[in-house]
């Protein structure tokens, strides 16, 4: 039994297709052993029968034969109810296995389910252009003071401008006048804000 005593952790994968060998093994042994059994059974009561015609009752050969027959006999039931054992315990920690594999797999479902989720509803508010009237953006755009302003979506491929976006982190939208993906991180616009009106002062 190397894999109920190893110290080194493996992935629910491999522990769980050790165990279903290790079970194989055991069904085998199970098989097997009745058979290994009867013929040490076989071999004994034959010699015990050759002592009792050789020696009789009297000499140390015949009860040595009687007492190995009667131990053979008795370990036969024993052995095989032992193997049962350690299949049902096999069995049972290779459920056990099976079920966290099952658990962590729909965790990491759920985890991509809700990223992904939340991904597109960031896409979708930052393509709401709503709030940002078509006016503001012609005299941002006349003015140049979209370029100062920390939440404005400005594309830096066609130099678009997509409007504002109010959430404080990072973002990812398409440009709906060039259909190329903009990457947009508030934080590096803040601080080129600042050492913008600092150069001006």
């Amino acid at each position: 039994m190397g894999l109920f005593h190893s110290k080194t952790k493996l992935p629910l994968t491999e522990e769980i297709e050790l165990l279903a060998q290790e079970e194989k093994i055991l069904i085998s042994r199970k098989r097997s052993s009745p058979t290994i059994f009867n013929k040490l059974i076989i071999f004994f009561l034959s010699l015990t029968v050759a002592c009792l015609i050789a020696f009789g009752f009297v000499l140390v050969p015949t009860f040595i034969s009687i007492f190995f027959l009667l131990l053979v006999a008795l370990l036969k039931p024993f052995n095989v109810t032992r193997i049962e054992k350690e299949i049902i315990k096999t069995r049972n920690l290779k459920r056990t296995k099976a079920a966290e594999l099952d658990e962590m797999a729909k965790k990491s479902s759920e985890l991509y389910t809700e990223l992904k989720k939340k991904e597109k509803e960031s896409q979708n508010k930052a393509m709401d252009y709503s709030s940002y009237s078509p006016l503001c953006a012609i005299w941002d755009r006349l003015t140049h003071g979209y370029i100062y302003n920390p939440n404005a979506l400005i594309c830096p491929y066609c130099k678009a401008n997509n409007g504002l976006y109010d959430m404080k982190k990072p973002i990812r939208y398409k440009c709906p006048n060039c259909n190329m993906y903009v990457n947009k991180n508030f934080e590096k616009a803040a601080s080129y804000k600042v050492s913008t009106e600092k150069k001006n002062q």
